[in-house]
């Protein structure tokens, strides 16, 4: 299980905005991760809608930064309101700001108008 590599495979299209960055993931039926998370109930786990945010915040850092950050260092806050399926579009959007050579991500995830994650992560090399 690699949460990243799904989620840049899943990912389906991303834009920058004047408030951030927004992008649409679907997570497809058929990862290996949905045959133990869990079997006969599949949700999408917390770790790859992290991996969403992230992804998001080093597209669009990388446009603004020559050492742009390459993984991520911390998540001092997350929490998980909804459960998300595989199959179901999620709608992530991220804000960020640097901090010394270490960025802070605000992130939040939806599906169909409701919010099923937000979390704060570091991203550092």
């Amino acid at each position: 299980m690699d949460p990243f590599a799904d989620a840049e495979a899943a990912l389906t299209d991303w834009e920058r905005t004047a408030d951030g960055v927004h992008g649409r993931f679907v997570f497809g039926r058929d990862l290996p991760v949905f045959i133990g998370h869990f079997p006969g109930n599949p949700l999408v786990p917390g770790v790859h809608q992290l991996a969403a945010v992230a992804i998001l915040g080093r597209r669009a850092i990388s446009g603004e930064s020559a050492d742009p950050p390459e993984r991520v260092l911390a998540i001092p806050r997350c929490k998980w309101t909804a459960p998300v399926r595989p199959g179901d579009v999620l709608e992530v959007s991220a804000r960020w700001q640097p901090q010394g050579d270490r960025w802070q991500i605000d992130g939040a995830v939806a599906v169909g108008g409701t919010a099923t994650c937000s979390c704060r992560l570091i991203l550092g090399r």
